[in-house]
C-alpha cells in the first residue's frame, strides 16, 4: 500500500495572489468570499463581525477585532489599487468548496495567534493600550524606561501569580520602587519618570495577578498618589504631553484605580482646564470613531466629569451629562452635587434631565434627583436657561 502523503491545511497567513506588487492572503480571500457571497459586501461583513464581539461571554471579541482589523487594511489596498472585492475573487466565490471554508474560518472558528496578519495583530485596541500604556514616554524629560525596565523585571519572572505569590510580588515591587524614589524624588524629571513608570509597571502587574486580596492593587494605588503629588511643570514636561499621556492611561487603565485617577483630574491647575477639556474632547472623539471602545468611553467621561467638578465649570456639566445618559450614575451625582454645593440648584435639575435617557442607572438617578433637590427628574428635553 502506498504511504499516505499528509496535506498540510491552508493557513490565513498563507499567500493567495499578488496583485501590481500588492500581496494577498488567505485571510483576504476568505474575508472577501464572504463579502460576496452574503450580498451584504464588505460594509455587511464589517456589521456582521461587529455583531460576533457581542456573543455573551466576551470570549470571541479578540478574534472578531482581530479580523476587522484585517478587514480594514484589505480595504485599504483595494482603494490604493482601485478594484472591488468581485475583481479578483468572483470565481472563488462561486466555488462552494471556497465558500463553506471561508465561513467556516471568518465566522466559527477563532484565529491561532500564530496564524495572525500583522494588521490582526496590531489591532486598535492594541494600538490604543499600548500608546496609553508608554507611547509618549519618549517626550518625558527623563524618559520612565529607564526606571521601568528593572521594575518590570520582577514582574516578568512569571507568567502569572497566584493570590500566595502576589503577595510578594507586591512586597518586592513596593520596595525596589520605594528604594528608587530615596534618589528619584530629590528631582522633579526623575521623580515624574519613576512614578509615571510605576503605574505601567503596577498595570502590568494586575494583568497576570490574581489579586483578589488587592496586594498588589494597594501598590498601585500609592502610584497613583505619588504620581498625583509630583510638581511636574518644575520637572519641565510640556503641559499638551503631561495631561495627554495621563489621561489616555487612565482611560485605558482597568483594575479599579478609577477613584485615585479622578481625584488626580479634580486638582488639575485652573490654567489647564481648557487644554485637559480639548484633550479629554479628542479621545472620546477618537475613541468613538472606531466604534468598539464603549467602555473607555465611559471611563473618558467619568473622568472628564471629575475634572469639571474640580475646576467648578458647573456650566459645562449639561452637555457632558446628556452624553453620559444613565450609564453611569456616578459622574452624574458627582455634576448634580457640585452645582448643589455651589447653590446652583437649577444645574444641578439640569444635570439630572439630561441624563434621564434609557439605561440601567436610570431609576437609581431619578432617586438621587429626588434627594439632591426634593423634586423629580425632568424629562431629558428640559434646558438650563441662562
Amino acid at each position: 500500500m502506498p504511504a499516505a502523503h499528509s496535506v498540510t491545511p491552508l493557513r490565513g497567513s498563507d499567500p493567495w495572489k499578488i496583485i501590481r506588487g500588492t500581496p494577498f492572503s488567505r485571510w483576504d480571500l476568505w474575508l472577501l468570499v464572504c463579502s460576496l457571497t452574503d450580498d451584504t459586501g464588505l460594509d455587511g461583513l464589517d456589521r456582521k463581525l461587529r455583531h460576533r464581539i457581542n456573543t455573551p461571554g466576551g470570549h470571541l471579541r479578540n478574534d472578531s477585532e482581530a479580523k476587522l482589523s484585517h478587514l480594514d487594511d484589505l480595504r485599504a489596498r483595494l482603494s490604493k489599487l482601485g478594484i472591488r472585492p468581485e475583481d479578483i475573487a468572483l470565481e472563488e466565490a462561486g466555488d462552494k468548496k471556497i465558500v463553506k471554508k471561508a465561513r467556516t474560518k471568518i465566522f466559527e472558528g477563532t484565529a491561532s495567534l500564530k496564524d495572525f496578519s500583522e494588521p490582526m495583530r496590531n489591532t486598535p485596541r492594541a494600538r490604543l493600550s499600548a500608546r496609553a500604556m508608554s507611547g509618549r514616554w519618549d517626550k518625558f524629560p527623563v524618559s520612565p524606561v529607564s526606571f521601568a525596565s528593572p521594575l518590570f523585571e520582577i514582574v516578568q519572572g512569571r507568567k502569572h501569580y497566584s493570590v500566595n505569590e502576589g503577595f510578594a510580588l507586591a512586597r518586592r515591587l513596593a520596595r525596589a520602587w520605594r528604594s528608587a524614589a530615596e534618589k528619584a524624588d530629590q528631582k522633579p524629571e526623575e521623580a515624574l519618570a519613576l512614578h509615571r513608570a510605576m503605574l505601567t509597571v503596577c498595570h502590568a502587574s494586575q494583568e497576570r495577578t490574581n489579586d483578589s486580596c488587592g496586594a498588589v492593587g494597594e501598590v498601585f494605588t500609592a502610584a497613583i498618589g505619588a504620581y498625583s503629588t509630583v510638581p511636574w511643570e518644575q520637572a519641565g514636561i510640556e503641559p499638551e504631553i503631561y495631561l495627554r499621556d495621563i489621561i489616555e492611561f487612565a482611560v485605558w487603565e482597568q483594575y479599579g484605580q478609577g477613584d485615585e485617577l479622578e481625584e488626580l483630574f479634580k486638582a488639575t491647575n485652573p490654567k489647564h482646564g481648557d487644554l485637559a477639556v480639548r484633550i479629554f474632547a479628542e479621545t472620546v472623539a477618537e475613541l468613538e470613531r472606531f466604534g468598539l471602545f464603549e467602555y473607555q468611553v465611559q471611563a473618558a467621561r467619568a473622568h472628564w466629569a471629575a475634572l469639571l467638578v474640580g475646576l467648578g465649570r458647573c456650566d459645562d456639566f449639561v452637555p457632558l451629562a446628556s452624553a453620559i445618559g444613565s450609564s453611569q450614575w456616578r459622574p452624574i451625582v458627582n455634576m448634580a452635587e457640585a452645582a448643589i454645593n455651589a447653590n446652583m440648584r437649577d444645574v444641578a435639575m439640569a444635570v439630572f434631565g439630561a441624563a434621564n435617557k434609557p439605561g440601567i442607572h436610570r431609576e437609581f438617578l431619578a432617586e438621587e434627583c429626588i434627594r439632591l433637590t426634593g423634586d423629580s427628574v425632568p424629562q431629558p428635553s428640559l434646558r438650563l436657561v441662562k
